[in-house]
């Protein structure tokens, strides 16, 4: 981006949408008064972003240690249904705090049979978590305040494995300048006419939506 940059618009799929998502989540914690290095992106099945900071989100890891389970196999979701909590408020309410554990815990466990399906060995894949402190630092809404203020359209499946990460990217965006859009397939980029119609809508809704925001900065 440095060298080729700046640049209007980028689109990711899947990993890629999660490498813009964490490059625009840094941005925003760190140069907030500076000019995004895009205008608006376009996030098909996003999954899961990571921090490159090692330490993002220590106070709440550190916080909530004692609702760990340590005992679970992080190659497998939770065998019990996760209703993690939507904002902070309900974090008072007895039992959300374990469920938003469970829910991070279940987001890293996806992450790793991602890397399993992709060729990784179970052994490789959990190699570098041998506690909390070792955890990927996931961007989660809870743990910070920041949202990305460009405009974002989300495009997923209405039966993508992954869904939870997909949202898990939208909650990290500012709602005003988001559109989502869900269809019919899984964990891919949707080939009906009327969904790529959707699509295509949408970008040119952000590409307006670019124009106003960019005078904010």
């Amino acid at each position: 981006m440095e060298e080729e940059g700046p640049f209007d618009a980028a689109i990711g799929f899947s990993q890629g949408s999660a490498l813009l998502l964490s490059i625009l989540m840094h941005h925003e914690i760190t140069n907030a008064l500076k000019t995004p290095p895009f205008k608006f992106v376009v996030l098909f099945s996003a999954t899961i972003s990571i921090s490159p900071d090692q330490k993002f989100g220590q106070e709440y890891i550190e916080k909530y240690e004692k609702y760990y389970d340590y005992d679970r196999d992080m190659t497998k979701n939770s065998k019990e249904s996760v209703l993690a909590p939507k904002s902070r408020l309900a974090l008072k309410v007895p039992g959300q705090k374990s469920q938003l554990v469970a829910e991070y815990q279940d987001l890293i466990a996806q992450g790793i049979r991602a890397a399993v399906e992709n060729g990784e060995s179970e052994e490789e894949a959990i190699s570098g978590i041998k506690d909390i402190n070792s955890f990927p630092r996931i961007f989660h809404p809870f743990m910070c305040e920041e949202r990305i203020r460009i405009p974002t359209v989300h495009i997923s499946g209405k039966k993508d494995p992954y869904k939870l990460q997909a949202e898990m990217a939208r909650r990290l965006c500012e709602k005003s300048v988001l559109r989502y859009i869900e269809h019919g397939g899984q964990h891919q980029v949707p080939r009906a006419t009327k969904d790529v119609k959707k699509v295509v809508e949408a970008i040119e809704w952000a590409m307006h939506q670019a124009t106003i925001v960019a005078f904010q900065y």
